[in-house]
């Protein structure tokens, strides 16, 4: 009679022959390109009647928040935050922007 660590490796070789015990490697898929964290700087030339537009919403936004001032970034951000796929909004830029390239 075997002893039971001898009866442990046969049971060992006899799993590692059978095809249910063969492990096949984890496949790691390629890794991207690194997730940027830091902020992308976005600049724009704006019509002087755009401009006007956003000054007099974040002027009538700093009043109703009774705040000596709103930043146009936070409009901006806002703006793009709402204009997410499915939205109205989104709708209504796209026609906007449609419009003004094919002037």
């Amino acid at each position: 009679m075997n002893s039971p660590a001898q009866q442990l490796a046969e049971r060992l070789r006899d799993a590692a022959r059978t095809p249910s015990a063969t492990v096949e490697p984890t496949r790691v898929p390629p890794a991207g390109p690194p997730i940027r964290t830091r902020p992308i700087r976005v600049t724009a030339d704006l019509p002087p009647r755009t401009y006007r537009t956003l000054n007099a919403l974040t002027q009538d936004l700093a009043a109703a928040l009774a705040r000596p001032r709103v930043h146009q970034v936070e409009v901006i951000r806002a703006l793009i935050e709402l204009a997410g796929d499915g939205s109205p909004l989104a709708q209504q830029i796209r026609d906007a922007v449609v419009q003004q390239v094919r002037r």
